[in-house]
């Protein structure tokens, strides 16, 4: 399988050992695949094609056309940075009383923390659940008794939050408490220290 990089985006792509970061990021659906697969990056400019090979696959590069992988290696950032701005979200909804967003902004913030570490990890994950993230994480990312408690609570707040429709009659922030949403805080910087402590 072939990609390219164009020579205005091989800042940071001509060094072997940026290729080397760049396959070390390429792990995600080895698995699924059953096998190995050579990854070839060739830079438009270079005088040779620098050719390694990827343990596991997750994008099919010719179906990107021209990529940038140097971009694609940071998402883990964007994940992270963006699970950090839910849980502050979750703390000022916690100050102003609304109770039912700050739970859900912890439990935002607790799946956006895991999809950060699934992306250092070279994986990409999918779904919302943080039980379900936790429980896919490799075995050696055990997460332990108390954390997959606090995802399990976690993941009652993502629909009830929202919809009165959950509920047999009231809307809900009726159903929400300060006790709930601080509980939910709780959780969510726990998880968040987790995946920080976890990622690569």
């Amino acid at each position: 399988m072939l990609g390219e990089v164009r020579g205005d985006d091989q800042e940071g792509l001509g060094r072997e050992a940026d290729l080397e970061r760049a396959v070390a990021f390429d792990r995600g659906l080895q698995r699924r695949l059953g096998r190995d697969r050579g990854l070839c990056l060739r830079v438009r400019g270079a005088e040779n094609t620098t050719r390694v090979t990827a343990t596991r696959w997750i994008f099919s590069l010719g179906a990107w056309g021209i990529l940038d992988l140097a971009k694609m290696l940071n998402r883990k950032l964007d994940w992270l940075r963006q699970a950090k701005r839910d849980l502050d979200h979750a703390r000022r909804s916690l100050e102003l009383g609304d109770y039912e967003w700050a739970c859900f902004a912890a439990q935002q913030a607790a799946e956006k923390a895991l999809k950060a570490l699934y992306q250092s990890l070279g994986g990409e994950a999918r779904g919302h659940s943080v039980r379900g993230l936790l429980e896919r994480l490799p075995p050696r990312l055990s997460p332990g008794r108390e954390l997959e408690a606090a995802a399990r609570e976690l993941d009652k707040h993502y629909i009830p939050t929202r919809y009165p429709n959950s509920y047999a009659e009231g809307a809900p922030f009726e159903y929400y408490s300060e006790e709930e949403a601080r509980r939910a805080i709780s959780h969510a910087e726990k998880i968040i220290g987790f995946c920080e402590d976890n990622m690569v």
